[in-house]
């Protein structure tokens, strides 16, 4: 989950740059709204990866095409 995290960090850079942008806040409010959907895509796609990843009754294979299915590339 270190991509995760990674990606976390880089919301959160933004975010404060944004915050201490000179822009009036008008000007910032768009894209602090995109920054709070990708860091809410970006919460519901970890929970969603640490219930594949955690789900005691599935085989590796069928956690592999969850987690494939998850991140859009199956």
């Amino acid at each position: 989950m270190d991509m995760l995290e990674s990606i976390k960090s880089a919301i959160e850079a933004r975010f404060q740059a944004l915050a201490n942008d000179g822009r009036a806040f008008v000007d910032k409010v768009e894209e602090i709204v995109g920054l709070g959907n990708a860091a809410k895509e970006l919460t519901d796609l970890e929970s969603n990866l640490t219930s594949i990843v955690t789900d005691v009754l599935a085989t590796p294979e069928q956690k592999v095409e969850q987690i494939l299915h998850a991140v859009g590339k199956l």
